[in-house]
């Protein structure tokens, strides 16, 4: 039923086990205390009789020697008593019995009953599957004898059997209730894990679809959303590694490709001198747009690693701001566009490395004069609240909402832009958002539609989490 060391055996051993041992434990002390208990009643039944029997026998002796004073017992004794007995002197000679087998004047041993008695009011003994009380009678030291009833135990044995029996009885459908309450334990418990590892070896074959089926709220339950989640994200991982590689042999596809034709055209040595330079000169860009998109997914690739330094030595990160702003202004009256700034002299230092700091603004720059045919670019910086805020601000294409849901996708173009052939990797505004999420900050776009221009707004705490 179950396999050898699952979840499901080891509660079915354990709860067996426990309740097993409590209701054997239970039973032996239950059973011990009713057998002491119907003991206790057929002694004390006898103590009384005695007691009364070796009261009126001390009461009926005489004034004479020790053996004078003791009474005749059959005189005294009722007839009808149920009990056998023999009565000895202090010298524990039987001087009158019931017992045929016990001859008078014969000397008994002290038994434990005559010893307690001695010592006590009453005495009383179990052996031999038989029930013993001595009473003394008379007073004085030693008295002047002994009355001993006794009986056979039997109907005690009896009774005490059918309370044993009764026990057990009782405990047998316990046990069962409890082996019954552990199985469907157990399997509650494992079902939901067997679905979870049925669910994970399904995606280790490449199901990757495949999720678990959540009908609680318990921690099992919490299990089953914890794994979907994951399983959900997972999925989610490898679709972003799929796109990537297909986005990655794409972008390195073109400029290969033109690498072979305009190598195969440079061959021929009849080529005209200025086709010649054209196709040199397009080899260099080319060149440079593999360089640009390796030196790219390098840095995402060590960011997504966690192996992207971030060892913030100390500098003016107001002077940066004005240098990086200083050399886009000049990009951007190359370009025929308008460039502001807005710097406070009273900016706070931004935790963040210069070159990656460099490299977000770059990255937000180039495509602010990238994607702006005219207008101008603004540039405004401040803080609040113990946040640093940098706004890169354009009056150029701007985006679609739609298109600004995937902005921040690695190789995403827009199709106009790709139409336009505007040179770029895809990848400038998903090394922004890697490298301020690794300084626990966050970027933001926002663009009013197409033909309206666009906003990035990057916001840095200034102190790290």
């Amino acid at each position: 039923m179950f396999k050898r060391n699952t979840i499901g055996r080891r509660i079915l051993l354990i709860f067996t086990f426990i309740v097993l041992t409590g209701s054997l434990l239970q039973l032996l002390i239950s059973g011990s205390q009713i057998q002491d208990a119907i003991f206790e009643f057929h002694l004390h039944a006898m103590e009384t009789e005695a007691l009364i029997a070796s009261s009126q026998l001390g009461a009926r002796g005489g004034d004479g020697d020790e053996e004078d004073r003791l009474p005749q017992p059959t005189a005294w004794l009722p007839a009808n008593l149920r009990y056998e007995y023999y009565v000895v002197d202090p010298l524990l000679r039987v001087i009158a019995t019931s017992d045929d087998d016990l001859a008078v004047g014969t000397q008994v041993t002290p038994t434990e009953e005559i010893r307690e008695a001695q010592r006590e009011a009453i005495g009383r003994s179990i052996r031999d599957r038989h029930f013993y009380v001595a009473a003394p009678i008379g007073g004085g030291e030693r008295g002047t004898g002994f009355l001993v009833f006794y009986e056979p135990a039997d109907s005690a044995y009896a009774e005490t059997g059918q309370r044993w029996l009764q026990l057990i009885l009782s405990t047998v459908p316990v046990l069962g209730l409890v082996v019954i309450a552990s199985l469907w334990i157990s399997r509650t418990i494992a079902r939901p894990i067997r679905a979870l590892e049925n669910t994970a070896l399904q995606m280790a074959d490449g199901a990757f679809d495949a999720r678990i089926d959540v009908h609680s709220d318990d921690e099992i339950g919490r299990l089953g959303r914890s794994f979907n989640y994951m399983a959900e994200q997972l999925s989610a991982l490898l679709r972003s590694q799929r796109e990537f590689i297909s986005n990655a042999a794409h972008e390195l596809r073109t400029p290969l490709m033109t690498f072979k034709l305009r190598i195969e055209a440079l061959g021929n040595p009849d080529q005209d001198p200025a086709e010649r330079a054209t196709y040199l000169r397009e080899l260099n860009e080319q060149v440079d747009h593999m360089a640009s998109l390796v030196s790219s997914l390098l840095i995402l690739a060590r960011i997504d690693e966690s192996r992207h330094p971030l060892n913030v030595e100390p500098y003016d990160s107001t002077a940066l701001l004005h240098d990086v702003t200083r050399h886009w202004r000049i990009e951007a009256q190359r370009a025929k566009l308008g460039f502001e700034t807005d710097i406070p002299a009273n900016l706070p230092d931004i935790p963040v490395a210069a070159n990656d700091l460099w490299m977000v603004l770059d990255n937000l720059f180039s495509n602010a004069i990238k994607y702006t045919l005219e207008g101008k670019i603004a540039f405004a910086a401040w803080h609040s609240g113990g946040q640093v805020v940098l706004q890169v601000t354009d009056t150029g294409r701007g985006y679609s909402t739609e298109e600004g849901q995937q902005i921040f996708t690695r190789f995403f173009r827009t199709a106009d832009v790709r139409a336009d052939e505007i040179s770029g990797t895809g990848l400038g505004l998903a090394i922004v958002q890697s490298i301020v999420a690794l300084y626990d900050g966050r970027v933001e776009a926002h663009s009013a539609g197409i033909g309206q221009g666009s906003q990035f707004t990057v916001t840095l705490p200034l102190k790290r989490a």
